[in-house]
């Protein structure tokens, strides 16, 4: 596989991805519009339901997509907006979860953003010191694929659903 696209069109039974960013690049303009009382463009909204029509998709034919969120609290305008944000995703079958490391200090060393799919392969997401992302990259290396894992029930485990969040820090 030599795309990000490949591995979502092939997966069979979960697609997971871990988030420890305080921010990411290519949410800037639509960001930036939000605060600035903005809808999103054409363009961003397009980007947004073509996401929320492959969940859907993958969800209704019995597949997992899900991702959790590593946090540190309070959050910052940004990380608020992509937590509320997230509610469309979840309405469309994703699960959604985020973890405090406020509240869980083992989450601290969690550093690298990436996908498992299926519990078999890996594709690490590169990103530049400011959140613009650089490449991704398909890992073969069982170890890694190993701590991939570990990582991703560690974070799931001291995570809780976005509904349960919201509440939480209204």
């Amino acid at each position: 596989m030599s795309n990000t696209g490949d591995f979502f069109e092939q997966f069979k039974r979960s697609a997971w991805r871990l988030e420890t960013r305080p921010f990411y690049g290519p949410d800037a303009d639509e960001f930036q519009r939000y605060q600035d009382g903005q809808s999103p463009t054409a363009e961003q909204q397009r980007q947004r339901q073509w996401w929320i029509d492959r969940i859907a998709r993958a969800t209704s034919a019995a597949r997992t997509i899900g991702r959790v969120l590593v946090v540190t609290g309070p959050l910052t305008p940004y990380l608020r907006w992509r937590v509320e944000t997230g509610r469309g995703h979840a309405a469309a079958g994703e699960e959604i979860r985020i973890a405090d490391c406020a509240q869980h200090r083992a989450l601290a060393e969690l550093d690298s953003d990436f996908w498992i799919f299926d519990d078999e392969r890996v594709l690490l997401l590169e990103y530049d010191p400011q959140g613009a992302f650089l490449r991704s990259q398909q890992v073969a290396d069982r170890a890694i694929i190993e701590r991939c894992l570990r990582e991703r029930n560690l974070a799931i485990a001291c995570s809780v659903s976005l509904e349960e969040f919201l509440q939480v820090t209204r």
